[in-house]
């Protein structure tokens, strides 16, 4: 019989998640996971396989434990699509911005897999943006296609995310999420939402 865990896979997960989104892939050694993991090395590589196999699990643990729920607890959930996707953009903004952002920046294409389940992250959040789209499109909101509109919210966002981590305050990312806004929506938007 196998001894005990030190620490459940979602504790791992949830401190890998922390360490890789504030340091990057790159910038995260195996010694840097050790510390933040409070696992050794061989530990890490027995459990995981490889830095990149853990990684893959961070990214998936990061879209089930951050993105989809904030999906579900900002999205459709008023009768105002516009008021939803503002509650969206201004929640996610923080220092750390986002970690599929962060990851598409630093890793882009140097690995297939890794950008696949990054792609996948960044999908589910174009699928709800495309679900509130599709709601502004029904009330009239907006003339566009709903595709469109959410291809751009998605772009908006990211842009956003970007600007977050680069330290730009919050009342400056209030005032530009504002001007995205009234640039998506024009009189229809009232910046009454948090």
């Amino acid at each position: 019989m196998a001894p005990p865990l030190k620490h459940p896979d979602r504790e791992i997960l949830d401190r890998a998640v922390e360490r890789f989104w504030v340091h990057g892939y790159g910038s995260t050694t195996i010694r840097d996971l050790e510390q933040a993991l409070d696992l050794s090395a061989p530990s890490i590589y027995h459990r995981f396989g490889s830095k990149d196999a853990l990684f893959l699990c961070v990214i998936e643990h990061y879209v089930e434990t951050v993105i989809l729920p904030r999906i579900s607890k900002y999205l459709g959930v008023s009768e105002d699509p516009i008021v939803d996707l503002y509650r969206f953009f201004r929640t996610a903004q923080s220092p750390r911005g986002c970690m599929l952002t962060n990851t598409a920046i630093e890793l882009g294409p140097t690995s297939s897999v890794i950008r696949e389940r990054t792609e996948r992250g960044i999908e589910a959040i174009h699928n709800g943006l495309l679900a509130e789209a599709q709601r502004v499109h029904d009330r009239g909101i907006s003339v566009g296609q709903p595709v469109a509109l959410a291809q751009a919210l998605l772009l908006d966002l990211q842009g956003l995310m970007v600007m977050s981590r680069l330290g730009i305050g919050q009342e400056e990312l209030r005032q530009r999420t504002q001007m995205v806004f009234f640039a998506r929506f024009g009189e229809k938007f009232r910046p009454r939402a948090k």
